[in-house]
């Protein structure tokens, strides 16, 4: 099967860096992600922070010990599913409850709340952010792309909870948490937001939207 996004290496201002080129029209997040995430454990991709190879497997860095997560839209649905818990529960099952009561998502942290034993016990289910993470240089229309695609399943995830009454502004913002509400708002406006809140899989998020 001819790959409908395809990974590349190429110098920018003077660095090696990763891309990816979107090669076919109907090209989903979910054909991004099938190129994109064995690179964690690609021999070929340097990790800036890698204790001894090139794998993330088993890396003594583990980004995962200081995480600070918000999950997409479509991962929320399903860590859900998988644990069985309903929004609200799972809002305070797993989330950060200072930052939630101040209108801000983000899961607990210090090391992740599924991390155990320095595995994911959610792997299947995981975050955008967590799947698109690699201590690496991209080249920076991709990068541009990745970011776009997170920061808009997080703002349809914000949407929803709020539609849903479970979300609301709070008081105690430090200026980062208002610049991070100020950037999830002007993603609210994005063409592929109506895809995360709708879809049940990355396979329904057309890339069209963030090219």
């Amino acid at each position: 099967m001819t790959e409908r996004v395809q990974v590349y290496k190429r110098i920018e201002n003077g660095t090696l860096g990763l891309g990816v080129r979107v090669v076919n029209d109907n090209a989903t997040l979910a054909d991004l992600l099938r190129v994109w995430e064995p690179l964690s454990d690609s021999p070929e991709v340097a990790k800036k922070y890698a204790s001894g190879s090139d794998s993330c497997k088993g890396c003594l860095n583990n980004c995962c010990n200081s995480a600070f997560v918000i999950p997409d839209m479509i991962c929320f649905k399903a860590i859900c599913a998988e644990t069985g818990l309903s929004s609200a529960e799972s809002l305070v099952r797993w989330f950060d409850q200072a930052s939630l009561h101040a209108g801000i998502l983000r899961l607990r942290y210090g090391p992740c709340v599924f991390l155990n034993d320095r595995l994911c016990q959610i792997y299947p289910q995981r975050s955008l952010i967590c799947r698109f993470y690699l201590c690496t240089d991209l080249l920076g229309e991709t990068e541009e792309m990745i970011y776009s695609v997170v920061i808009t399943g997080i703002a349809a995830l914000y949407h929803f909870l709020e539609q849903e009454g479970l979300l609301m502004a709070g008081t105690g913002l430090t200026g980062y948490d208002r610049s991070m509400l100020k950037l999830i708002d002007e993603y609210r406006q994005h063409p592929g937001m109506q895809e995360f809140l709708t879809a049940d899989s990355y396979h329904q998020v057309s890339l069209m939207p963030y090219l």
